[in-house]
């Protein structure tokens, strides 16, 4: 079963195809929408939506700019405009449209649609999903005894391995990669790449390109300029950033709203 939202600015497009597809068991009608800001805001309560049916000439904000945000969230949905103007067809395929179909819809262009084109294109799906899951086992699989147990320190022509539960965090400074515990500071011949890709525990999260940090240490969370996060963590002064591009990830890795 597909969910689907029909956003149309004509009320009578809108039950028009509401009628068409109902001869589709696979599709259910969740939503209607005459424009975009009340699409957008019955996306945050339907966020599983498999299917939009979207008109571009709308008032305000058109299809075609609605398509570029949606698709900037998680997961989108399937995107199949419907419009009276077929000039828009390269633009709506820049915009990773599904499909493309003009008015008055012809019943047998809106089928092709709605089993052939969608079922090689689930097909299609699964198969990659499928491959890339076995290849992701296979990867992790190999990895998996080439992951970092310890970080072990040069000091005084001595060795000492560090227990990932004192390393608060690690950065690179002037070229140098740091690691930072509560009494101390050492210097590792490792990349932050290189050592980020090979710790094997969950609470180490590269919030910014010159950081790793432990989030076992995180005192508080300050929202900062431009969307950005800074860090406060124990035993430690300076502020540590979140980036923009990685603010979204580490509030679903802490669970915030």
């Amino acid at each position: 079963m597909y969910k689907c939202m029909i956003v149309d600015d004509e009320e009578l497009a809108r039950n028009e195809l509401k009628y068409m597809l109902k001869n589709y068991e696979s599709m259910q009608v969740e939503a209607e929408a005459s424009n975009a800001i009340e699409a957008l805001k019955i996306l945050e309560t339907i966020p599983d939506l498999d299917i939009l049916f979207l008109d571009i000439q709308m008032p305000k904000i058109n299809g075609l700019e609605l398509a570029e945000i949606i698709n900037n969230k998680e997961n989108p949905p399937i995107i199949i405009f419907i419009t009276a103007y077929d000039d828009y067809a390269l633009r709506a395929f820049r915009v990773n449209a599904f499909d493309y179909l003009l008015k008055p819809i012809d019943e047998k262009e809106l089928d092709i649609t709605l089993t052939q084109k969608l079922e090689n294109h689930q097909k299609a799906n699964t198969e990659y999903q499928e491959k890339y899951q076995e290849i992701k086992d296979k990867l992790e699989t190999l990895e998996s005894n080439e992951r970092l147990q310890k970080i072990t320190v040069c000091i005084d022509e001595k060795m000492l391995p560090i227990d990932f539960s004192d390393i608060i965090y690690i950065t690179v400074e002037e070229k140098e990669t740091i690691l930072r515990t509560k009494e101390n500071k050492y210097y590792l011949s490792q990349t932050l790449s290189e050592i980020y890709n090979r710790l094997n525990v969950k609470n180490f999260f590269r919030c910014h390109k010159s950081y790793i940090i432990n989030t076992n240490y995180i005192d508080t969370i300050e929202p900062w300029f431009n969307y950005t996060l800074n860090l406060k963590l124990a035993h430690v002064n300076e502020p540590i950033p979140v980036s923009r591009s990685n603010v979204k990830k580490f509030k679903r890795m802490l669970n915030i709203e």
